[in-house]
């Protein structure tokens, strides 16, 4: 069966602008628990920014790639190592411009492909230069989940 991405994606995004501060940005992540949000500056996707790019420019030191941390211990680095630099800089300063973008007719072994290949963890579904929705890694894991169920399979379970 050949899902398109406009059926599994999650139609519910959080953008930022550009100009916003990045301890704006910070604010966000612990509201909305997210940990990247399309830049969006009068209605057109101008980017794309990650705890990951937040994290990397204000800590270089920092690989968030090999250390697991949870919200709280990012945000105690961030707030412990940003200082005055945080409080000056802009989303449009760490953003990633010219974000991999998606179509909601795009088919959705051609999107995960994208993902994997660009190795990233959201891409931004794109209608007529409006962001209508996000896909990530739980939408794939939602649909597994939803068609297992429809099927009326088991989970198998292991026994340690």
């Amino acid at each position: 069966m050949d899902y398109r991405v406009s059926g599994v994606m999650n139609h519910n995004v959080i953008s930022i602008n550009s100009s916003n501060s990045l301890p704006e940005m910070e604010s966000m992540v612990g509201k909305h628990r997210i940990s990247g949000f399309p830049v969006v500056d009068d209605g057109k996707l101008v980017g794309v920014v990650t705890t990951s790019d937040l994290v990397g420019n204000l800590c270089p030191a920092f690989d968030a790639n090999r250390v697991a941390s949870s919200d709280a211990e990012l945000g105690n680095l961030i707030a412990s190592s940003a200082g005055e630099v945080a409080s000056a800089a802009t989303v449009a300063e760490i953003m990633t411009r010219d974000p991999i973008t998606v179509a909601p007719n795009d088919l959705l072994h051609d999107a995960a492909d994208l993902m994997y290949e660009h190795r990233i963890h959201r891409v931004f579904v794109v209608d007529d230069s409006d962001v209508v929705g996000v896909l990530t890694p739980f939408d794939f894991v939602r649909l597994y989940a939803t068609d297992r169920l429809r099927a009326g399979s088991k989970p198998k379970t292991l026994d340690f």
